[in-house]
């Protein structure tokens, strides 16, 4: 293997630490983009015709690109010389991170497992609890890391396709649908802790449309109603846990609206009343 080939390989070798796996708490964040720890980037000003001088290949053969100083001394070097023939438009680009990361607790069990491409979460991320039990499990599509669930702890822009969150005990607690832009999208399911279903709505362009229904935990219906356009409009009704209807009327334009009848527990009616909006 001659010189040349080895100076070669050895720049191609650059961009090795892009496929590695590091600690999701050891990356850096700038400007809204993650960066490996140590990782110089990618050097784009390979097409700078003054590196093929080989004087200049020769200077750089020496250092090892494989190696967080060699790759520095590197970057260096050439940033050196561009500033010397006085080129500004190649200069070095530290590339944002791409692969795989991992996070653990205190025990060494799992935490966090996720990709990034070109600095942003994409691809497949999984949450776990500190015995292990998965916490959720979803896609993120150019996700920023921003607009954290105040719950869960787990962002919420760039999420895309289904979303699983699930209970300490492994139950599904829900099921959460997006788009390509990260906009809510299609039917949303919760269940409560003991595995009975809370809520199932749906939503179109971020907002909530078609039947909402909401069920007690004894599996008993406790609300059920029509949205178009994220407001309510349609029929409503409500219900005591025991079954017994709560209150039923129609909404315009999220108001109440017309005839209202509000029933007491036992099923006789309390009141009727009407609105206008």
């Amino acid at each position: 293997m001659n010189k040349r080939t080895i100076i070669i390989l050895s720049l191609s070798l650059l961009t090795f630490p892009l496929f590695s796996q590091v600690q999701w708490k050891k990356l850096d964040t700038r400007d809204g983009l993650v960066y490996a720890p140590g990782y110089t980037g990618d050097p784009m000003s390979d097409k700078n015709p003054a590196f093929d001088n080989p004087d200049f290949k020769q200077s750089i053969s020496k250092y090892d690109p494989t190696t967080v100083g060699g790759s520095k001394k590197i970057r260096e070097a050439k940033q050196q010389l561009i500033n010397q023939s006085a080129v500004t438009d190649t200069s070095i680009i530290e590339s944002p991170y791409t692969g795989s990361v991992s996070d653990s607790y205190d025990d060494g069990n799992p935490r966090i497992e996720g990709t990034y491409k070109n600095g942003l979460m994409d691809g497949i991320w999984t949450y776990y609890y500190p015995d292990g039990v998965t916490k959720a499990e979803g896609q993120f599509l150019k996700g920023d890391g921003g607009n954290m669930h105040e719950l869960s702890g787990i962002p919420q822009n760039g999420r895309y396709g289904e979303w699983t969150i699930y209970y300490p005990n492994g139950n599904v607690n829900a099921k959460y649908q997006y788009d390509v832009n990260g906009i809510p999208e299609g039917p949303w399911l919760e269940w409560y802790e003991n595995g009975q279903q809370k809520r199932q709505y749906f939503h179109k362009e971020g907002k909530r449309d078609q039947t909402w229904t909401v069920w007690w935990s004894n599996g008993n219906i406790k609300t059920e109603g029509n949205f178009k356009e994220g407001l309510k409009n349609g029929q409503f009704t409500f219900w005591f846990q025991n079954g017994q209807k709560k209150f039923e009327g129609v909404c315009r334009n999220d108001k109440l609206f017309g005839e209202w009848t509000f029933y007491n527990a036992d099923g006789s009616v309390e009141k009727i009343k009407e609105y206008t909006n």
